[in-house]
């Protein structure tokens, strides 16, 4: 403008005026959006990795239900989360704030302005020995206490699905996981940050019941001073004739042959683990496709191997 004004020998008409300012104001606008919009572009990468993450979390949890597949669990399952569930904590620090006249606000302003802080810690993940939680609370001013519990699926007796009316208005339900001996009242687990808590339910429910019917009879969740106890008991001779039922199965699929049964019974049966477990895994794979005969082959020389050695 400026220099269109020295230009014009320092006359210019109302229109040229505005023309410049309008021009000038133009750029400095385009300006402003690009710089708006350059961090949304930045941002576009990670935020199309989770939902990638997303997607390969449902699709592997919809295969798990309709093939009850157990070995499908060995690559840990991580539940979709719902991001209302940020909203639900807002509501909650909310009505926190509120019942304190404000001083949970200044105690605990994570908790109640930003949830999205300890969203980021919240997980439910399953894997074929145990349920995990990982979760967050902002406990002091702005520090985010993370904490973590696992529950091992032999203990799991049930899974329930709880709404409340909060749950209700975001659109979420809470899943409780309940475990038989617990010491605290209430459930073990309880999660309510779920995208599809019923299906997470259904495959809580179904790791746990193949969990159980993989174990040996009579198995139980004691420690390992209590299971030495009862491997003297009447429990320790139902487990040893497991063992020698399992073995005969093994022969019965070709998995072993008379001699290698007859050869390896004795150390089966002083084993602390089960050995013959892993050995009808093996064999499932090969049967399934998932290992070549060569590879099944090597696969059970090092089986065989690690049993005889003890």
């Amino acid at each position: 403008m400026v220099q269109q004004f020295v230009s014009s020998g320092g006359h210019m008409t109302a229109f040229d005026m505005y023309s410049c300012f309008h021009n000038q104001t133009s750029l400095f606008c385009l300006f402003v959006l690009r710089s708006l919009a350059l961090p949304c572009q930045q941002r576009m990468p990670a935020v199309q990795a989770v939902m990638d993450a997303a997607s390969s979390s449902a699709q592997s949890l919809q295969r798990f239900l309709d093939t009850e597949d157990f070995l499908l669990l060995e690559k840990p399952l991580t539940f979709e989360k719902n991001s209302s569930y940020k909203s639900l904590q807002c509501c909650y620090g909310s009505l926190l704030c509120l019942a304190t006249s404000g001083l949970s606000g200044l105690w605990l302003p994570i908790g109640t302005f930003c949830p999205c802080v300890t969203y980021k810690h919240f997980s439910l993940r399953l894997d074929s020995d145990s349920v995990q939680l990982n979760s967050a609370a902002n406990d002091c001013c702005c520090h985010v206490a993370e904490s973590s519990k696992t529950v091992p699926l032999e203990k799991i007796t049930d899974v329930e699905l709880q709404e409340s009316c909060l749950h209700t208005c975001y659109g979420l339900k809470a899943i409780n996981v309940q475990t038989a001996g617990s010491s605290m009242p209430g459930p073990e687990v309880s999660a309510s940050f779920l995208q599809e808590p019923d299906k997470a339910r259904q495959a809580i429910q179904l790791a746990a019941k193949l969990h159980r019917q993989r174990m040996p009879h009579g198995a139980s969740a004691a420690p390992p001073a209590q299971q030495d106890g009862m491997h003297r008991g009447g429990q320790g001779a139902t487990q040893l004739s497991h063992r020698l039922q399992a073995m005969e199965q093994l022969v019965m699929k070709g998995a072993l042959t008379r001699e290698e049964a007859a050869a390896l019974k004795v150390p089966v049966l002083a084993a602390v683990e089960d050995p013959t477990r892993r050995l009808a895994e093996a064999k499932d794979l090969q049967d399934r496709g998932l290992l070549s005969l060569d590879e099944y082959a090597s696969l059970k020389a090092s089986l065989v191997h690690q049993i005889r050695q003890g």
